[in-house]
């Protein structure tokens, strides 16, 4: 669906969903009632009772709830700063990815740790602005037999609480069962032909313009820079603490090795260091790499990392010289690397969106509204009392003119989408500063809406990367938004649009999945969703109601009341939207009466179902 921008008349193109529940065309687990399989996303390597933390909230709430396999279970801890919960993996192991499936309360600041003995920790992850949900962390180099999320600033006034923790480890070895077993180790034998491969693959970034600091020095920093060997920089002191080295690249680059060569000079290099990265060449922030230096040529690796600035610290003195014949960053080739960077990209960016919400309300909202034309009074009706609208979007790039001013005041959150292909030239500019997330093409495969092929959005994404990349920090993308379509439709199945999307797109950035659903009953909404988790991220469900089935207003409160608790209590769904405010086409699914700022007894409804923020 979409409203038209303000002065048009919106035109509704009604989908088939409420038919595809009766029809077996529509495809497997669409028709009421289909058991749906759910695509597993857990590491067989996190195995129950492996996990110890600082604090319960109470009985039932143990750490080892975080690592059953159950999405129904939970770790909560006390409602006190830092806690911790921390992962025995059994022995070594070479660590590539940490998932954490955060509850309601979430951690606003936390690092993931990993630490041989249990007692020693290294920060491979540190987080200043999270926002709940699902923090994928991929691209890792570590090896440890701990894994620890030590949580240092809450996002809400109870404890720190994660359904479950993941962890993936190429190397893990067998010891499951028997058959399993096996097939496991092959397996992880051939993952670790791909490290390999992966490795020997690195690609080291051109350092053309780039330009270099340091704290001290009798040469000029930038020998480290020019490709000779034959020319070095050096401190031109003894080495000391705190001792630094920045270069700044110019403009941004996802990276996530650097290697220091003292050509030779084996008593010249930091005896230790830590590795700091930054956007604006000020704010470094904690960390990335850590060591010491043990040869003329010191590596760093780490988690993949998106910045301008890399500073080189010294933390471990020694009596000779710091010297640098050459500095190189490096970056995993092929498509690894790729996907590595959009994790990154989108932790940073989900960080500084959620923060304003958190910072403002102290909550986690996930109640919105669809609708194109608010007045300041609808908007003051649907945001009270607290447990009303807390966001809403229009299908346009800017918020509705009767609101655009006013509406911040009110605690309401607007999001912005890029509807269509004719919708991206200028949108960088247009897009309101202080946006979070970013909504994209709507309705796709439908040639009524924004009509595009999964091959042709595909083609599109690397403009909308670059849109919310613009912004700093950059925007959390929010996937097209297909649904079941009957006539003039480029695919039927929205999740077959979706397969060949990312099939087109494998390394593309894609922070959340959105979908609509029309259908009336609750047990055809939990399908449909069950169906959208297989692509292993939180899910925005940005237009819901009765609209494609037949029934009155009556029937949309029932479908209403069924439905907003399970969403709100879905620890997959991200968001959820209904629509819409106000129609005068149909009426039964407005939540906005005839006069400015009156609500329905259907909006009446929905902003007072049980709190849409914890």
């Amino acid at each position: 669906m979409r409203v038209e921008k303000q002065g048009t008349t919106r035109q509704r193109i009604v989908s088939i969903t409420g038919a595809c529940l009766l029809a077996a065309a529509c495809g497997p687990g669409v028709i009421e009632g289909d058991p749906v399989a759910e695509t597993a996303v857990r590491s067989e390597l996190v195995l129950k009772g492996t996990a110890t933390a600082s604090s319960i909230q109470g009985a039932g709430y143990e750490a080892a709830k975080a690592v059953d396999g159950n999405t129904g279970t939970r770790w909560s801890s006390a409602s006190s700063d830092p806690q911790w919960i921390t992962v025995d993996l059994g022995s070594m192991k070479s660590i590539t990815e940490v998932k954490l499936n955060w509850e309601a309360a979430y951690a606003k600041a936390y690092q993931v740790r990993v630490s041989n003995d249990n007692a020693t920790w290294t920060t491979i992850k540190a987080v200043t602005a999270g926002d709940g949900g699902i923090d994928d962390w991929k691209g890792l180099a570590a090896s440890a037999r701990y894994v620890q999320m030590y949580g240092t600033q809450r996002a809400t006034q109870y404890g720190y609480s994660v359904w479950e923790i993941t962890i993936v480890a190429p190397d893990t070895t067998t010891g499951a069962a028997g058959a399993a077993g096996s097939a496991g180790t092959t397996g992880a034998a051939g993952t670790n032909g791909a490290a390999g491969t992966g490795a020997g693959g690195e690609t080291a970034l051109s350092r053309s313009g780039w330009t270099a600091t340091a704290s001290n020095g009798a040469s000029s920093a930038g020998n480290a820079l020019d490709g000779n060997t034959g020319t070095r920089w050096t401190s031109g002191a003894a080495m000391a603490n705190g001792m630094s080295f920045t270069v700044d690249m110019k403009a941004a680059h996802s990276f996530n090795q650097v290697k220091l060569d003292a050509a030779g000079s084996t008593n010249d290099y930091p005896r230790g260091y830590q590795v700091f990265v930054s956007n604006d060449g000020s704010n470094f922030g904690s960390a990335v790499a850590s060591g010491t230096g043990t040869s003329a040529v010191v590596t760093a690796t780490f988690a993949t990392q998106s910045a301008r600035y890399i500073k080189i610290v010294q933390t471990g003195a020694a009596s000779s010289w710091w010297s640098m014949a050459e500095l190189d960053v490096y970056a995993q080739g092929g498509g690894s690397t790729g996907a590595a960077g959009s994790t990154g990209a989108a932790g940073s960016t989900g960080a500084a969106g959620s923060t304003g919400a958190a910072g403002s309300s102290g909550t986690t909202c996930k109640r919105g509204e669809a609708y194109g034309y608010n007045s300041l009074a609808d908007m003051q009706a649907l945001t009270s009392p607290s447990a009303g609208v807390r966001w809403w979007y229009n299908w346009a790039k800017t918020p509705d003119g009767g609101v655009a001013s006013s509406y911040q005041g009110l605690g309401v959150e607007y999001v912005p989408m890029i509807w269509g292909s004719n919708f991206i030239s200028g949108a960088a500019s247009q897009i309101p500063k202080g946006s979070k997330y970013l909504l994209t093409f709507n309705e796709p495969n439908f040639g009524s809406q924004s009509n595009l092929t999964p091959e042709q959005a595909a083609a599109l994404w690397p403009q909308i990367e670059q849109i919310a990349n613009s912004f700093n920090p950059p925007l959390k993308i929010v996937s097209p938004s297909p649904n079941y379509c009957g006539g003039s439709c480029n695919e039927t199945n929205p999740f077959t649009w979706f397969d060949k999307f990312f099939a087109a797109c494998p390394n593309c950035r894609v922070d959340y999945i959105a979908v609509h659903w029309y259908a009336c009953t609750l047990s055809a909404l939990k399908s449909h969703i069950t169906n959208a988790k297989k692509y292993g991220k939180p899910i925005w469900l940005t237009e819901f109601s009765c609209l494609d089935s037949p029934g009155d207003a009556a029937g949309e409160k029932t479908y209403m009341d069924q439905a907003v608790p399970y969403l709100e209590s879905e620890p997959a769904v991200f968001r959820y939207a209904w629509f819409t405010g106000r129609d005068g086409a149909a009426g039964r699914e407005a939540l906005l009466g005839s006069g400015s700022g009156t609500l329905t007894p259907l909006g009446q409804d929905y902003v007072s179902l049980a709190p849409a923020c914890r």
